[in-house]
């Protein structure tokens, strides 16, 4: 942890991670609260961070520790920014408190983890800004009226602001490809992956009781949040050794329950989204002119005539020169 925490191996040989409260914070603009270290429980700290499994508490990259939920690598890449810019791109993004809508404090560390309650609808949104090249949308109901004769009436206009720069955002959608491609996301059935479908990314996500788990993700023109847990709002109810629709499950994990709903869900709606968008865009940008009852062909016969005749007196071009290919455009979706 940056030389100031520490990895150590607790009673019964489990290995687990200190993060005390004198810790060294980087904040320009506030206080940074709150610490993950059994021997200061009785000063208010929380006992010593964990992983679900025990063979990663080792150096690795910010991508390898994303795409397996390690939240000793989310810590590790903390301490090495600015609390200030963490919170800005929270707030940018529409993430807030689900209970009384007020913004999530991320300089209370255990945030880091997702410790404030969210909505499944604020956590689609926010993702969505990642497939919109990182411009956040709030989120309406209607999108359009229509009365019984036919006419458009006024609906809810959507209010947009750029929140990421698009290199930002395209980062990001790279490295929640990587969830489903290989890291905890894999382990959802069906499988739905980039590499088993089309271009797509996640994050799952699972509370410390097991009482509330999530997988949130999105491809281009949609976003969408899956979460299976305790309605109430304590959220006090384990996820623990229960039997649910006949299968009994030790904990329930992200990618158990809500994935299957995640998978399916975005199996079938996605490519249903990207044939509207593409017919939208046909109908916008390239449908032909209407014809009319004067005829309009004239000139453009005549042109396409005298190009023609200078066509045929041009020498062919040698066939077996190579062409130039036209670059593609960079993509939001790195590596597809």
């Amino acid at each position: 942890m940056a030389g100031r925490g520490q990895i150590h191996e607790h009673g019964g040989g489990r290995l687990c991670a200190e993060v005390p409260l004198n810790f060294q914070w980087r904040n320009s603009c506030g206080t940074t609260t709150g610490a993950y270290n059994s021997a200061e429980e009785g000063l208010g700290a929380a006992p010593d961070l964990q992983n679900a499994e025990e063979g990663y508490y080792k150096p690795m990259t910010v991508l390898r520790g994303l795409y397996n939920s390690i939240n000793t690598v989310t810590f590790a890449s903390a301490a090495q920014l600015d609390f200030c810019g963490i919170q800005k791109i929270v707030d940018a993004v529409g993430i807030h408190n689900g209970l009384d809508n007020s913004p999530v404090n991320m300089s209370v560390v255990a945030n880091l983890l997702g410790s404030t309650q969210t909505s499944p609808l604020t956590m689609a949104s926010a993702f969505a800004t990642f497939a919109n090249d990182g411009r956040y949308c709030a989120p309406i109901a209607i999108t359009s009226v229509t009365d019984a004769t036919g006419a458009q009436l006024p609906a809810q206009a959507s209010n947009c602001r750029d929140a990421l720069k698009p290199e930002v955002a395209r980062g990001v959608n790279y490295a929640l490809q990587e969830v489903l491609n290989r890291g905890s996301g894999s382990l959802i059935q069906p499988r739905i992956s980039t590499r088993t479908n089309f271009p797509i990314a996640a994050k799952t996500g699972t509370s410390n009781n097991n009482g509330s788990t999530w997988v949130v993700g999105h491809t281009t023109g949609l976003a969408t949040a899956a979460w299976f847990g305790d309605p109430l709002t304590n959220q006090t109810r384990a996820g623990q050794n229960i039997t649910i629709n006949g299968n009994f499950y030790k904990g329930i994990d992200g990618y158990m329950i809500a994935g299957p709903m995640f998978s399916q869900f975005m199996a079938q709606i996605a490519p249903r989204t990207a044939r509207s968008r593409s017919r939208n865009r046909r109908r916008t940008c390239c449908t032909k002119p209407r014809r009319t009852s004067r005829p309009a062909t004239t000139t453009a016969t005549t042109t396409t005539a005298r190009r023609l005749r200078r066509r045929r007196a041009r020498p062919r071009r040698n066939r077996s020169r190579p062409h130039r290919r036209r670059k593609r455009r960079s993509s939001p979706w790195p590596g597809i």
